[in-house]
């Protein structure tokens, strides 16, 4: 009988031999984890600002229904689907600040991306091949997941899904049907679940389908109706409900959205987009030439992914997931005979080595300049100017750039109620969202009564119109009797005459 004293050893030596042989991986997931360790604070966006600032409402008095906290849009209806996930991040920043709220942040998107990683190489990827795909994909995500806000809880749940229906899809089995309590998640901390829940529906019809085909009929029809059914059984299970339908009809159906927000926008033909475009000639060379090994629902899955990450630059993540995880092991069997060598456990474990100490230095340098890094962006004294301004005077208007919206309320409880509207774009009209447009791209003679009778402005100075127009504060600071009261970086804070002042 084996001593079992030396179990532990003997494992602990085919754990070292194993990790000998992912070489790259380790020095890719390493690269990626210390790039956003050191970047945790460029991380805080108005996006942030604005799921902490919601989050403490739901924190406070649980889900809303009605705005309470932007002027233009008080009252309406507030459908906030993402009301779980930022409580979450409430919770996690009354817990340890925005120092943990990146970090978290990263945890998720590097874990995300590794397990991606991980499941192609057991699906048969090659080590050199895994990790030329992530190198490919890493850009695209990070791109997308440089954003702390509530889609970072959506990027595990989307590679969870793909991965249950890519495996049913090949074998089928009842394990498919933990999409369903992770797309009940997903409904309720992110807007994206749409993409999950699509492609639960796609792989359901072609389950069903089979079934008419003949391909084990009834098993694979009922099959098939099942993972339909659980569809809008999880989209509805929020505390919206089917309301839920009127959010994801306000936000997707509005085109004005996409005209003020640049990820709602196509992705360009620029240099930062050119992993991106490298991964998707590979995408579409690889399948092209393997599409076989692949199965009807991975194809068709990749095509959509890959269509939506060229429709808007928000979902470059998605297609890149996707790649990650079903790419490598179509590119592996070109060269059956070139088989991944057992590394010598030596350099193995100076890589693992070399890679904590470079994580564990980033992690220290990135938490210490969290703070710095935030206030270049979002300084705190031009919060306590608008603040204390818009106290010495309850009856001044208000108007501020949608970038800076969630962060003044956030930091100033006061100003809630007094900013016009924040980024929540699906609250407002087409007639405000070009409201908006008409005076921060100065479109028209009259651009300036779109701001109506306000008289604090606070602006993004480093916005050109049309690139060569002066920014929206050098003009309105040039107006007579007006003042620039504060200008750093790129905010500004304008204060205007009271004879200056008219409603549209």
């Amino acid at each position: 009988m084996p001593n079992s004293d030396t179990r532990p050893a003997r494992l602990a030596a085919r754990l070292i031999r194993g990790a000998a042989s992912e070489n790259y991986l380790v020095l890719l997931v390493g690269g990626a984890t210390v790039l956003l360790l050191l970047g945790i604070g460029a991380f805080v966006t108005p996006d942030t600002w604005l799921a902490l600032t919601s989050g403490r409402v739901v924190a406070d008095g649980g889900p809303p229904s009605a705005d309470s906290l932007t002027a233009w849009t008080l009252g309406r209806d507030w459908i906030d689907q993402q009301w779980l996930g930022q409580l979450a991040l409430y919770q996690i920043w009354s817990a340890g600040g925005l120092g943990l709220v990146g970090f978290v942040h990263v945890v998720i998107v590097i874990g995300t991306f590794a397990f991606a990683l991980t499941v192609a190489r057991r699906s048969g990827g090659s080590s050199r091949h895994v990790a030329l795909v992530g190198l490919l994909a890493i850009l695209p995500v990070g791109l997308v997941a440089g954003n702390i806000r509530t889609q970072t809880f959506a990027l595990p749940l989307f590679v969870l899904v793909l991965w249950l229906l890519s495996r049913d899809s090949r074998a089928p089995s009842r394990h498919v049907f933990l999409t369903f309590p992770l797309l009940v998640l997903w409904a309720n901390v992110h807007g994206s679940v749409i993409v999950g829940a699509g492609l639960v529906a796609m792989a359901g019809v072609l389950a069903v389908a089979d079934g008419i085909r003949g391909k084990h009929s009834r098993i694979r029809i009922g099959h098939g109706a099942a993972m339909l059914a659980t569809v809008p059984l999880a989209l509805l299970a929020t505390p919206y409900g089917a309301a839920l339908l009127t959010y994801l009809r306000d936000t997707f159906g509005n085109p004005e959205i996409a005209k003020i927000a640049p990820e709602w926008m196509p992705t360009a033909l620029e240099p930062v987009h050119a992993p991106f475009y490298l991964l998707a000639a590979l995408t579409v060379g690889l399948v092209a030439r393997y599409r076989r090994q692949l199965t009807t629902f991975e194809q068709i899955a990749l095509a959509v992914l890959l269509v939506g990450a060229l429709a808007a630059e928000r979902n470059l993540a998605w297609f890149a997931l996707a790649a990650t995880l079903l790419l490598a092991p179509l590119w592996t069997p070109r060269r059956p005979a070139r088989r991944d060598a057992l590394a010598p456990v030596g350099p193995a474990l100076a890589v693992a080595a070399f890679t904590i100490v470079g994580v564990v230095v980033a992690a220290a340098q990135g938490l210490s300049a969290v703070q710095r890094q935030v206030e270049s962006r979002f300084p705190p004294a031009a919060a306590a100017v608008v603040a204390d301004i818009a106290r010495s005077d309850p009856s001044l208007e208000l108007f501020t750039h949608p970038r800076y919206a969630d962060w003044l309320i956030f930091r100033h409880p006061s100003l809630a109620r007094r900013v016009p509207f924040d980024i929540r774009y699906e609250l407002l009209t087409p007639r405000e969202l070009r409201r908006f447009r008409r005076f921060r791209e100065q479109i028209g003679a009259d651009w300036r009564d779109a701001i109506g009778s306000a008289r604090l402005i606070v602006t993004d100075s480093s916005e050109q119109p049309l690139d060569v127009l002066p920014p929206t504060s050098a003009v309105l600071a040039r107006e007579p009797g007006a003042r620039l009261v504060y200008a750093d970086h790129d905010l500004a804070v304008v204060l205007r005459p009271t004879s200056d002042t008219t409603r549209p």
